[in-house]
C-alpha cells in the first residue's frame, strides 16, 4: 500500500525487511540447535552415571549421588524433548538394576514407548519389559499401542511389541492382543514369525483359552521353510508337554521326522526333550524310538546329544533291558573323562538310571574315584550314588573309602562324608549291617574327627545302637568310657555342635549299664566328677553327668556287700563328697538342682547306714528302680494310644479361679497437690497440681500391668500387678516417683515421697512403697485425717 511515488526505492525498502526478517528467524533456528547441542554435550548420560557410581568411596556417598541424579532425572522427564527423556530411561534402567524402583516413572515410559523414533522407542520398551507389571496403573493404556506396533510396516518396531508382550503379558492383554499375534504368525519376515511363535508360549499360559483355536497354526509352523521357526516351534511345544504331555502325543511322527533329518545339534536337545516327555504315555512310540536313541548313544555324536539321548531312554524305555544296560556302560566311559561337566552329568544321569533300573550298578571302583575329586559338586553326587549302591557285602569297604576320604576333605565336606556314613549305615533300619560291634568302632572313630559340626548326630547314633542291639551294650560301656575319658572333646566344647555332643551318650550309657563294668565303677566316677574340666561343657551334658552318677552310686549301695574285703562303695562316697561341692554352685539351674539332689541322698544314706531295717528298705526301693528295663519307643508311639472315651481334654481339670476384683480408686485434691485414694488409703502423687502424661499404655493385667505409663495411675489396670504398674508409670506419671519435686506454689523442693531416712512434716509415718516391682502392692501410707498443707523441706 506505499504510494506509487516512491518507485523503485520503496519495493526495494520491501523486500530489504523480508530478508531480515527470514534472518532473523534462521539465527532463531540456529540458536535453537545450538542450545540442543550444548544441553546434549552438557547432560549426564549412562556411562557418566556408571563411573560417578563407581568414583564413591563408600555408600553414603553413593548414595548422596545417586538421589542427585534422580532429581537430574525427574527434571529430564519433565520435559518435552524426547531425547532428554529417552536419556532419563537409560539412566532409570540401570539404576533399577541396583534395586531402585521404576514404578513412579511409568506414564513417562509410556510417552517414550509412543515415539516415533526408533532409537526412542527401543528404550521406552525396555523399560516397559523392566518395570511393568500386572499392578502397573497405566497398564491398560499399553493394549492399543502394543496392537499398533505389532501391526507396524517396520519389521523391528513389531518385534520390540512382541518382545515387551512376552515380558508383561497378563490375562487381559493376553485375551485382547492374541488374535493380532496369531496373524503374526503367517507374516512374510521369519523374523517377525519366530518372534509370534515365541510369544504365543506366554498367551497360552495367561490364557489357556487361546490354546485350542490357535493350536493348527502353531502346528504348521512345525514345518516351516525357515529353521529358526521351526526351533521356536518346537521349544513351545516342549514346554507346553511338561504339563500334559498326553495332549501332544499327535505331533510324534512330524517330531521323529525332524529328529531324524535335522543337524542342528540344540533342536535335537529340544526334540529328545519332547520324547522323554511323550513316550511313557504312548507304549508304541517308545518301541518306535529304539532304533535313533541306539544309533544317537553308540554313534561319535555330541556328547550333549548322547546325555540326552539316555536322558530320553531312562525316562521312556526302561521297560527294555538292553537299552537300559547300553545307557550304563556309555555312562561308565564318560564317567572316565577328564572333563567335569561331562563328569557331573553322566553322574545325574547314573542316579536316575539306578532308580529305574537297578542292575545298573556295578561301577563302584569309578564312584570312589569320583568321591575323591577335588570337585566337591562331583563329590556330593557320586555320594548320593553310593547310598544307593551300598549293601551287606559292600558295605565295609565302602565306609573304609569314605573315612580315607575324610583324612583329606576341608571341613564342610567332611561334615557330608560323616553324614553320608551315617545315612548308608541306616538305611532301611540297618538293614545292611550285620555286625554292630563293627558300626560301634565306625561311631568311635567318626568323633576324632576334627571342626565337626555332626556330634550331635553321633551322640544320637550311638545311644540308638545300644538301646536298641542288647548285645553290644559291654562293648559300648567301654567305647563310652574311654569317650569319658578323652580330654580332646572337652577341649572343643565351647564350638557349637562340636564332637563334644557324644559325651551326652557316652554318660548315659555309663549309668544306665554300669553292671557290665563294675569293677570300672570308681574310675568312671573320677571321669565324670572333675569340675575344673566338666563344667566347661554345655548344661545339658553336664546334667546327665550328675544323673549317671546317681545311678552308678545307687547300683553300688544295691550290690554293696558288707563281708567282702573290697569297699567300692566306700571309695565312690569319698570321690563324689570330694567334686560334688562345685556342682552345686552351677550357675545352670538343672545342674545345680541334681547336684543338691544327689548331695542330700547321699546324706540321707549316711543317717540309714547305722539302721539295718532302714538300710534294707533303702537297698530294696534303689533295686525297684534298677530293675526298670529300658526299651526302644517310636516317636510315633504315642498317637497309637486310644485316647478313653470318658477323657474329655476341652474340660477343666479343677474350677477357674474366679478373677480378682478391681481395686476401687478415686482420685481428689486437697488443694496443694493431687491424691489417689485406693480401697481406702490416700497416696499423694510425686507431682503438685499437675497429671501426668497419658502415656503409651494404661496399666496392663494381672501380673503384667507394670509396663502401664498412664498418668491415671494405672487406670485400666486390673488386679494387683495392674494397680501397681499404673502406679509406677514411666516419665510424667501421676503416681510415686524416686525423683525430688518443686513445690510450684513456694518455688520450693520438696523431698521424695521414697526418702525415708526422714518424715516430712504432714505425711503418714507408715513404710513408704518400694521402688522396686512386686507381685502384690506394696504398702501405701496411711491418709492424714484431714488435708494438710505442703510440707516444708
Amino acid at each position: 500500500s506505499l504510494p506509487m511515488s516512491f518507485g523503485a526505492d520503496a519495493r526495494a525498502s520491501v523486500g530489504t525487511e523480508d530478508v531480515l526478517a527470514q534472518a532473523i528467524r534462521a539465527f532463531e533456528s540456529f540458536g535453537k540447535e545450538v542450545e540442543n547441542v550444548v544441553t546434549t554435550i552438557l547432560i549426564k548420560d549412562v556411562a557418566d552415571l556408571v563411573r560417578g557410581i563407581r568414583a564413591r568411596n563408600n555408600k553414603e556417598e553413593e548414595n548422596i549421588f545417586i538421589s542427585s541424579c534422580l532429581q537430574e532425572i525427574k527434571n529430564e522427564l519433565s520435559s518435552n524433548e524426547a531425547h532428554l527423556q529417552a536419556n532419563a530411561l537409560q539412566k532409570l534402567c540401570y539404576l533399577q538394576m541396583m534395586g531402585y524402583s521404576l514404578d513412579w516413572a511409568s506414564f513417562k515410559v509410556l510417552t517414550v514407548m509412543s515415539r516415533n523414533k526408533f532409537t526412542h522407542k527401543r528404550i521406552g520398551y525396555l523399560a516397559a519389559s523392566n518395570s511393568f507389571s500386572d499392578k502397573t496403573d497405566v497398564l491398560l493404556l499399553v493394549t492399543s499401542l502394543l496392537r499398533k506396533d505389532c501391526l507396524s510396516r517396520r519389521v523391528h518396531e513389531a518385534g520390540l511389541a512382541l518382545s515387551c508382550l512376552s515380558k508383561i503379558c497378563t490375562h487381559d492383554l493376553a485375551r485382547d492382543l492374541v488374535p493380532d499375534v496369531v496373524s503374526l504368525l503367517n507374516s512374510n519376515s521369519p523374523y517377525l514369525r519366530k518372534r509370534a511363535v515365541l510369544c504365543m508360549y506366554k498367551i497360552f499360559l495367561h490364557f489357556p483359552e487361546a490354546l485350542r483355536p490357535s493350536f493348527s497354526r502353531l502346528r504348521d509352523k512345525l514345518e516351516d521353510q525357515d529353521p529358526s521357526v521351526v526351533m521356536a516351534a518346537v521349544t513351545v511345544v516342549c514346554e507346553l508337554a511338561r504339563k500334559n504331555a498326553s495332549n501332544y502325543i499327535g505331533l510324534a511322527p512330524i517330531l521323529f521326522k525332524l529328529l531324524l533329518n535335522t543337524q542342528n545339534k540344540w533342536m535335537k536337545i529340544k526334540i529328545l526333550k519332547l520324547f522323554a516327555s511323550l513316550a511313557p504315555t504312548e507304549p508304541r512310540l517308545a518301541k518306535k524310538l529304539i532304533d535313533p536313541m541306539t544309533e544317537l548313544i553308540t554313534g561319535d555324536q555330541n556328547a550333549a546329544i548322547t546325555i540326552e539321548a539316555i536322558a530320553t531312554c531312562i525316562a521312556g524305555l526302561h521297560s527294555f533291558p538292553n537299552v537300559m544296560k547300553l545307557c550304563s556302560d556309555k555312562l561308565r566311559d564318560l564317567l572316565e573323562v577328564t572333563d567335569n561337566n561331562l563328569k557331573y552329568l553322566a553322574l545325574v544321569s547314573l542316579s536316575s538310571l539306578i532308580a529305574v533300573y537297578p542292575g545298573a550298578i556295578n561301577h563302584r571302583d569309578v564312584i570312589l574315584k569320583c568321591v575323591e575329586d577335588e570337585d566337591w559338586t562331583i563329590g556330593r553326587r557320586a555320594l548320593d550314588i553310593l547310598t544307593m549302591m551300598a549293601d551287606k557285602k559292600n558295605l565295609g569297604f565302602i565306609v573304609a573309602k569314605l573315612k580315607e576320604r575324610m583324612l583329606t576333605a576341608d571341613a564342610h565336606y567332611r561334615d557330608e562324608l560323616l553324614e553320608k556314613i551315617i545315612s548308608i549305615c541306616t538305611a532301611n533300619k540297618y538293614k545292611n549291617i550285620t555286625d554292630f560291634e563293627w558300626y560301634l568302632s565306625v561311631l568311635s572313630d567318626l568323633t576324632t574327627t576334627k571342626d565337626s559340626k555332626c556330634g550331635a548326630l553321633v551322640s544320637q547314633q550311638l545311644l540308638d545302637v545300644a538301646i536298641r542291639v542288647k548285645i553290644v551294650r559291654p562293648v559300648a560301656l567301654e567305647a563310652a568310657v574311654r569317650m569319658l575319658e578323652d580330654n580332646n572333646l572337652i577341649s572343643v566344647a565351647n564350638q557349637e555342635g562340636s564332637m563334644c555332643e557324644i559325651l551326652y551318650a557316652a554318660a548315659f550309657i555309663v549309668g544306665e549299664w554300669i553292671e557290665f563294668s563294675q569293677e570300672n565303677a570308681i574310675r568312671i566316677l573320677c571321669a565324670l566328677l572333675v569340675p575344673n574340666e566338666v563344667l566347661k561343657l554345655p548344661s545339658h551334658i553336664v546334667s546327665v553327668y550328675i544323673q549317671s552318677v546317681w545311678k552308678i552310686i545307687a547300683f553300688l549301695i544295691v550290690n554293696h556287700n558288707n563281708d567282702s574285703a573290697e569297699k567300692p562303695l566306700d571309695l565312690a562316697l569319698e570321690v563324689i563328697n570330694k567334686n560334688i561341692t562345685k556342682f552345686t554352685l552351677s550357675s545352670h539351674l538343672e545342674v545345680q538342682e541334681r547336684s543338691c539332689f544327689l548331695v542330700q541322698f547321699l546324706a540321707l544314706l549316711e543317717t540309714t547306714s547305722s539302721d539295718a531295717n532302714l538300710s534294707a528298705q533303702l537297698k530294696s526301693e534303689l533295686s525297684v528302680i534298677l530293675l526298670d528295663v529300658l526299651n526302644p519307643v517310636s516317636p510315633q508311639a504315642q498317637l497309637k494310644v486310644p485316647v478313653p472315651p470318658e477323657l474329655d481334654l476341652d474340660k477343666w481339670i479343677h474350677d477357674p479361679l474366679p478373677e480378682p476384683k478391681e481395686p476401687n480408686v478415686t482420685p481428689w485434691t486437697d488443694g496443694v497437690q493431687e491424691r489417689w485414694e485406693i480401697e481406702g488409703q490416700v497416696i499423694p502423687t510425686a507431682q503438685p497440681l499437675r497429671r501426668g502424661g497419658r502415656g503409651r499404655g494404661r496399666g496392663g493385667r494381672g501380673r503384667g500391668g507394670r509396663g502401664g505409663r498412664g498418668g491415671r495411675g494405672g487406670r485400666g489396670g486390673r488386679g494387683e500387678g495392674g494397680m501397681q504398674g499404673g502406679m509406677q508409670g514411666g516419665r510424667g506419671m501421676a503416681s510415686i516417683s524416686s525423683r525430688p519435686f518443686t513445690d510450684q506454689r513456694k518455688g520450693q523442693e520438696q523431698p521424695s515421697i521414697l526418702q525415708t531416712d526422714e518424715n516430712p512434716e504432714g505425711w503418714a509415718s507408715s513404710p513408704s512403697p518400694s521402688p522396686s516391682p512386686s507381685p502384690s502392692p506394696s504398702p501405701s501410707p496411711s491418709p492424714s485425717p484431714s488435708p494438710s498443707p505442703s510440707p516444708s523441706p
